[in-house]
């Protein structure tokens, strides 16, 4: 029996400024131990302080949590990222009636991928995308228009059966541990340390030993990710698995890194 996945015409995705602000202050409490593994106080002859210590970071300590906190805030985008599935029933929804799209209400995913098959005319698609994307505010080279209901429905008719010529079989996979597993498995490597797994026996169950996954890469993200898996749990989204975070970050290279770049949201 087919299933029948519901519309979402309100945008509900939590704004990126916001997700930065939550990441840094949960991080806030943790933030000498998350230092020390990234050897900030030994490549500064500082004094590291202590694991008690609760002051306010400095400018130079903000900057060095920069690349953690954004792979943090970057997963958690990536984790209200909506499915194909409820981006294809809200197109199907607008296509069978155009007053259901809203420039000001309709989700950011649903606009962005009927911007990419929107036409006034016969034109080539995208050539007045931002008709669906753009706002007053927006410079544009050409003047934009209010799109009418009939090209609306058409793009997003378009857009529906681009995405569902596109989808592959398949229980999806969650991409943030993906994401998780290269931002932070590139900023371990950087130290000058090897991402090496290894298990050890913790108990036994039916006269079976039962390992765990051990390591100082999996406690380095067991020690940054309280922070994401409480926004996560907050908003009923799919948690992350250190387990198999640590298993896709051992499969990437074994080699140290140069450090990397450092940025602030826009």
């Amino acid at each position: 029996m087919p299933l029948t996945h519901k519309a979402q015409l309100i945008e509900t995705a939590t704004p990126m400024l916001y997700l930065w602000a939550l990441m840094e202050a949960g991080l806030r409490s943790r933030a000498p131990t998350i230092l020390e593994v990234l050897n900030y106080s030994a490549e500064r002859d500082l004094e590291p302080r202590g694991a008690g210590w609760c002051g306010p970071l400095d400018k130079d300590e903000v900057e060095e949590l920069g690349p953690v906190i954004r792979a943090l805030m970057d997963a958690a985008m990536a984790s209200e990222a909506m499915p194909d599935r409820i981006i294809i029933a809200t197109l199907r929804k607008i296509a069978r009636d155009p007053a259901h799209f809203c420039l000001a209400d309709t989700p950011a995913a649903v606009q962005w991928e009927m911007a990419c098959d929107y036409k006034r005319g016969n034109e080539n698609a995208r050539t007045f995308s931002l008709d669906i994307w753009g706002s007053e505010q927006t410079r544009c080279p050409y003047l934009i228009e209010t799109p009418t209901d009939y090209n609306i429905a058409r793009a997003a008719l378009a857009s529906l059966h681009r995405i569902k010529l596109s989808q592959k079989r398949g229980r999806p996979h969650n991409c943030a541990n993906q994401l998780v597993a290269e931002r932070l498995g590139a900023i371990f490597r950087s130290t000058g340390r090897t991402i090496r797994r290894h298990h050890e026996p913790v108990a036994m169950a039916k006269g079976r030993v039962v390992y765990a996954e051990r390591g100082s890469f999996k406690e380095f993200i067991e020690l940054v990710l309280p922070p994401l898996q409480e926004f996560l749990r907050v908003r009923g989204l799919s948690p992350i698995t250190v387990d198999s975070v640590v298993r896709l970050a051992a499969r990437g290279a074994k080699t140290p890194i140069a450090r990397p770049w450092r940025s602030t949201p826009k």
